[in-house]
């Protein structure tokens, strides 16, 4: 799918049934030819679907010149927002993968896009802040590369190669589940939504350590990473419908143990009082 922002159009690789996607968002230039940049899906042989992208977007993405116009035209809370729900991927496909075993509920294509998929948090925790600066300033560098190759390509593939049941957890879910407040849906955007869920996913299941890390690196972007931030009050009441959006949506249909209304309520609280 294309979203238009202005002068920059936003390449989503969008994934249902096997069709290839990234679930992040990288704006890039309009096309040389003057078209908007699209996306089409080849089959393979092997009836797989790959992304296709004309060739001079393409070429506009993977030249530095094409990079600095995309960046000079580029919010940076698209950009940031990118981050957050790629990052999201590798905790969700492990997450979702657990205890399958390989040749039986775990096929190896998708063994192989959930090994792939830490490709998709390693480089963006190690070099986001880095590359949304770059990005802030309009100076594509090494670091926006990287971190836009994680969103794109890694992303890309580890959603192409791994089943539906691998490739979304609590993370996404939270964030539906948020959407569902009206001024959320129309003031956030997805990625930094989705980021928020990775901090409730982690808590819940009992990684605080590695969600602390998460969080403090989420604040170094500006993501916000509390209930409060996103106006949306610590009431089991005002939350009944996120929460059971939470744990009956179809991201949550391939978890490693059930998941309830009050285990989400729960993690959201601890997420409120998170420190480093």
């Amino acid at each position: 799918s294309v979203r238009n922002m202005g002068l920059t159009s936003s390449v989503s690789l969008t994934s249902n049934g096997g069709t290839a996607f990234t679930r992040g968002t990288i704006p890039v230039p309009v096309c040389r030819s003057g078209e908007e940049p699209a996306v089409f899906f080849a089959p393979m042989r092997t009836g797989m679907a790959v992304p296709w992208i004309p060739k001079d977007c393409l070429s506009a993405l993977a030249s530095t010149d094409g990079q600095k116009e995309a960046l000079e035209r580029t919010p940076a809370r698209y950009f940031r927002a990118g981050l957050g729900d790629t990052l999201a991927k590798h905790l969700e496909s492990t997450f979702s993968a657990r205890g399958d075993r390989l040749g039986e509920a775990l096929d190896h294509m998708s063994a192989m896009g959930v090994a792939l998929s830490c490709t998709c948090y390693d480089p963006i925790l190690a070099y986001g802040r880095q590359a949304l600066d770059e990005v802030e300033r309009g100076d594509a560098g090494p670091a926006m590369e990287i971190c836009a190759r994680s969103v794109i390509v890694s992303a890309g593939l580890v959603s192409l190669l791994a089943n539906d049941n691998y490739n979304c957890a609590l993370a996404h879910a939270v964030c539906y589940g948020l959407q569902l407040f009206p001024h959320v849906e129309a003031q956030f955007l997805h990625g930094d939504l989705v980021a928020y869920g990775a901090l409730v996913q982690l808590v819940l299941d009992g990684q605080e350590e590695k969600a602390r890390g998460l969080r403090a690196f989420l604040v170094s972007l500006g993501t916000p990473v509390t209930l409060a931030q996103l106006g949306i009050p610590l009431d089991r009441g005002a939350l009944e419908a996120t929460l059971c959006e939470a744990t009956t949506g179809p991201d949550m249909a391939h978890i490693p143990y059930p998941i309830t209304p009050g285990m989400v309520f729960d993690a959201m609280a601890r997420v409120e009082t998170l420190q480093p």
